[in-house]
């Protein structure tokens, strides 16, 4: 019986990294960042609190690609209007 040749395997590993911007009963909103790619999950904080806490971490709202809301409560979405203004 022929001894199992090793498979050998090339691969890229990319890095996601998760910011919980703000979290509670009053604001949720969180970034999520993989190269250039920036998806904000919730808008729940006012346009100056989401702007403020992007530039905690070194980002702006014209960086983002995307958005996703998880649901319609207010501290979901509180941002979302202003935030697509932007």
């Amino acid at each position: 019986m022929a001894a199992e040749q090793p498979l050998f395997l090339s691969a890229s590993i990319s890095f996601v990294q998760l910011s919980i911007l703000a979290s509670g009963s009053k604001a949720n909103a969180l970034l999520l960042r993989e190269g250039e790619t920036r998806i904000l999950i919730d808008a729940g904080l006012g346009i100056r609190g989401l702007i403020f806490a992007l530039q905690q971490i070194g980002e702006q709202p014209q960086n983002i690609n995307a958005v996703f809301i998880t649901h319609e409560h207010t501290d979901h979405t509180r941002g979302l209007d202003s935030l697509l203004k932007k």
